[in-house]
């Protein structure tokens, strides 16, 4: 549903554990590259286009290490910088940071907090060192808004907006240990206090904009790729994108957010895209995910303390600036949070196609995967599993062009607003069966398909990502949901 914030946070989550992606990061090479099997860089995308695919390199090399010094040259594993926030106020463009192994944390505002820019052929990239496993800890503090944030600087001395930068192979830790549910409840209409509000990552902080900064303006940050982190444990949200255009988070793994903060906060947020220009095709791409139990338990100040929020994914209000740019959810795995799984609100121009949904809707019904309030909708080959009396789909306030086809549907009912009710039409190809998981499960599942599964072979032949989350090839008879 929508988030209204004056700070909306943002974070990315890197893949490791049971359910794992694969890095796709070449920290030697400094290029982005799809698993060795792969002939090119098509790890996702086949007959859907892909991600674009930052320049990296040619410039200075930063490294960072907790046990560095600011006063070092910080251009050698011997001579490391203390502080990534010292790196990044050093950066031009093609400059890489490296990210060695050991806990970040600040009193200030931000651990890392990016305002300069790369260019179109030379990216500022920050990264873990290879093999490392650098952690950035969120303040404990009422100023503490994230761990990681990109935007324009403030003040902005005339630069409107910050790009063409790469986030790789992070662990961001949020502040949900230190807070009570006491508290909690005590801030429960409090949007000023971090220790109950604060994120990940947070792309595009919209207060830095120059103002006045409308529906109109151009986006605040732009071509930002947010990949291969892990984020958990942050009260508002996981990765939040605001204002921004050209946005790829992708391999990153969302857990643990949105439990204590009134704004209402998801795993993986896209609210409110602005374009920095009107070039058709896709702008946005959240793809190869893995984002479970983000749960909303403090009500929406904004609606009268009511659940609304707690999604796995939400392209959330593009419509309010007109964005024209197309979005591609795809390849996503989500399971067992508060609100849906994936859905649009009020939002335009996306596809939410090979994705599983699992029992999802803990505490709230909305449904699986569905569009609220939306225009040219497409909803294909994706697994939605629905709790018992729950929904599995949802229709309110959608026009004719929100579409459903290819999927596989089981338990649940399909929902619509209205009297009489108006649920989604079913595609031709809709069906409603058990998809047959190797093992479903909230906690330690495991969501390929057993054989005979009435999903295999059944997603859409026309519109098929090359690899599935796993990163083997699909078939040309592609099997619906992300495996």
């Amino acid at each position: 549903m929508k988030k209204v914030a004056p700070i909306f946070l943002a974070i990315v989550m890197s893949c490791f554990g049971s359910l794992s992606c694969t890095n796709r990061f070449n920290a030697t090479s400094g290029s982005l590259t799809p698993p060795s099997n792969s002939p090119g860089n098509s790890f996702f995308l086949g007959s859907l286009p892909n991600p674009p695919t930052p320049i990296i390199g040619g410039g200075q090399t930063y490294y960072v290490s907790p046990t560095g010094n600011d006063a070092n040259s910080g251009t050698s594993l011997s001579s490391p910088f203390l502080t990534l926030q010292h790196a990044a106020d050093l950066t031009n463009p093609g400059d890489i940071v490296y990210a060695m192994s050991g806990t970040y944390t600040t009193s200030s505002t931000y651990v890392l907090w990016i305002t300069r820019s790369g260019t179109p052929n030379a990216w500022i990239t920050y990264q873990a060192y290879p093999g490392q496993h650098p952690v950035i800890q969120v303040g404990n503090n009422t100023w503490s808004w994230a761990g990681i944030a990109v935007s324009a600087p403030s003040p902005n001395n005339g630069v409107t907006s910050t790009g063409y930068i790469v986030i790789s192979g992070f662990e961001v830790i949020g502040n949900n240990a230190n807070v009570s549910w006491a508290k909690a409840q005590a801030n429960a209409n409090n949007g000023s206090d971090a220790t109950t509000n604060s994120t990940g990552i947070d792309i595009g902080l919209e207060w830095t904009a120059p103002a006045p900064w409308t529906a109109t303006s151009p986006a605040n940050t732009h071509h930002i790729v947010v990949q291969n982190n892990v984020v958990h444990d942050n009260p508002l949200g996981g990765i939040g994108v605001a204002g921004s255009d050209y946005t790829t988070v992708q391999g990153n793994t969302v857990y643990g957010n949105s439990l204590y903060s009134p704004y209402a906060g998801s795993g993986i947020s896209i609210w409110d895209a602005h374009n920095i220009d009107t070039n058709p095709g896709y702008h946005v791409f959240v793809v190869g995910n893995i984002s479970h139990d983000n749960v909303e338990y403090i009500g929406n100040m904004y609606y009268n303390g009511g659940i609304t929020d707690g999604n796995g994914i939400i392209i959330d209000s593009n419509r309010v600036a007109s964005f024209s740019g197309r979005t591609l959810v795809a390849n996503n795995l989500i399971y067992n949070n508060g609100g849906s799984g994936i859905h649009a609100f009020n939002s335009q121009h996306a596809d939410f196609m090979f994705n599983t949904a699992y029992m999802n809707n803990s505490n709230i019904q909305e449904g699986e995967i569905f569009s609220n309030t939306g225009t040219d909708i497409q909803i294909m080959s994706n697994i939605m599993y629905a709790r018992s009396g729950s929904y599995v789909n949802s229709n309110c306030s959608n026009d004719g062009t929100v579409v459903s086809n290819y999927n596989t549907e089981f338990n649940g009912t399909a929902y619509g607003c209205g009297s009489p009710a108006n649920p989604l039409a079913q595609g031709s190809h809709d069906h409603f069966s058990n998809p047959l998981f190797v093992n479903g499960a909230p906690i330690g599942g495991n969501f390929h398909l057993q054989s005979g599964s009435p999903a295999i072979g059944t997603g859409n032949p026309a519109l098929i990502p090359s690899m599935n989350l796993d990163g083997t090839y699909r078939s040309a008879a592609p099997n619906s949901g992300a495996y």
